[in-house]
């Protein structure tokens, strides 16, 4: 695994942004067994705690019917504290170089991990918002780094993450 640290450009681009994309910091193999693994709990195979699965909100009220059990999902979260393949990924060294350039700092602390589901048809929108004041309660605020992985293809066709400046 090659580990690559970020620049002092991309150090700034960050700090004027408020965002940086470090595109092909994973690999295609790196992004693969995790969408494996995630499609295994998603269909029920591996137990993980239910609070850690939300439903779709059309799912759960009934107004929409999934193709399977894992198109029924929107968001899992917090498995890096009990599932070891989630908890390897949080703990990529290559994301960690990247954070600890961001923050200057090598003491961080994963507050928690979420993954956006986004099933056909039926997932649901997220509302433009900055991730600190959106129930994270970390202090102070610009000590906090969110880190995105797209593990497939994100477009403007099918509701890709936008990040404003």
């Amino acid at each position: 695994m090659k580990i690559e640290r970020l620049t002092s450009e991309q150090v700034a681009q960050f700090n004027k942004d408020g965002y940086l994309i470090v595109r092909r910091l994973l690999t295609p193999v790196d992004m693969a067994k995790l969408k494996k693994h995630i499609a295994v709990i998603a269909s029920g195979a591996l137990c993980v705690n239910p609070s850690r699965l939300q439903q779709e909100p059309r799912v759960s009220k009934g107004e929409a019917k999934p193709m399977s059990k894992t198109d029924s999902y929107r968001k899992m979260s917090h498995l890096a504290f009990e599932d070891d393949v989630f908890r390897a990924h949080a703990q990529d060294e290559r994301i960690l170089v990247c954070i600890e350039a961001l923050l200057g700092e090598k003491d961080i602390k994963l507050y928690q991990d979420q993954l956006f589901m986004k099933p056909p048809r039926i997932g649901s929108r997220q509302s433009y918002h900055q991730d600190q004041p959106l129930g994270f309660d970390v202090e102070p605020g610009d000590r906090m780094v969110s880190c995105w992985a797209a593990l497939d293809e994100a477009t403007i066709a099918n509701g890709c993450l936008w990040m404003l400046p």
